[in-house]
């Protein structure tokens, strides 16, 4: 009989062991607490161009057809369209957009945008500084919004106290 207690503590006490072990290895995994950046962003949202890294602030992003960005960081953005591409400006911050753009939208309250060339600019927000050197056509809804641009768009102004004029 006591050959079998013993054999029987043993066994006990090799399973405790073994669960503790298990515990040991999980405490010894680290979790980080958000992805990392190259897995947070969509395949869609565009690339970066500067240092490969697409959630760093003043990286460049290229978008190009049937791509989308969206600019919600309060840091400068640099946004390059090759060829297409939708860009919505969703954050009251300076945006630097070069090349041939399909569509841009500003939505955000104080942006200052800069765009190349876009078909479409709409303006919905209020109190945003955008100039853009080509456009097809412009829609400004948003109140107080100073827009310049070049060539001769088609224009649509609805909103209040907008200036839209010619450079």
């Amino acid at each position: 009989m006591v050959g079998r207690r013993t054999a029987g503590l043993g066994a006990a006490a090799v399973m405790v062991l073994a669960v503790l072990a298990g515990c040991a290895e999980a405490d010894d995994v680290t979790e980080d607490a958000a992805p990392s950046p190259a897995s947070a962003v969509p395949t869609d949202a565009g690339t970066a161009t500067d240092d490969g890294d697409p959630g760093e602030p003043g990286d460049e992003i290229t978008i190009g057809p049937d791509q989308e960005h969206d600019v919600t960081s309060s840091e400068a953005a640099r946004v390059h369209c090759d060829g297409g591409g939708e860009i919505d400006v969703r954050a009251a911050t300076s945006v630097a957009i070069t090349g041939s753009c399909e569509d841009v939208d500003v939505s955000a309250t104080g942006a200052t945008v800069s765009i190349e060339a876009t078909d479409d600019l709409s303006v919905e927000g209020d109190e945003n500084e955008v100039n853009v050197d080509q456009v097809r056509e412009i829609d400004v809804e948003g109140a107080r919004n100073d827009v310049s641009f070049g060539g001769s768009p088609q224009v649509d102004v609805t909103g209040p106290d907008n200036h839209v004029a010619g450079s």
